[in-house]
């Protein structure tokens, strides 16, 4: 082995321990930003839903109110009254 592959060998290994340490640096930093990224992202999409699920819910208890109430045959007062045992006017 001749002193100037030895040099070129040596001066490959520092390129490639170089090479190794940005690229483990940029892969920690890639995965703290995606962490990150990913958290905000969840906390948005967790907000989103259930907003969109008190929407559907209370749209669905409006719905349902709504046609409970047109379903109900219309009677006269007095049924309710005669009913609970009241006379006219209120008086037993």
């Amino acid at each position: 082995m001749t002193i100037s592959t030895a040099i070129t060998d040596f001066f490959n290994s520092l390129y490639e321990l170089a090479a190794s340490i940005a690229g483990i640096a940029y892969r920690t930093v890639h995965s703290a930003f995606a962490a990150v990224w990913g958290l905000f992202s969840g906390i948005i999409n967790l907000v989103a839903g259930v907003l969109r699920g008190g929407v559907e819910l209370v749209g669905g208890v409006g719905r349902f109110l709504i046609s409970e109430s047109f379903s109900l045959p219309r009677l006269p007062h007095s049924f309710f009254l005669d009913r609970c045992g009241v006379g006219a006017f209120g008086q037993s």
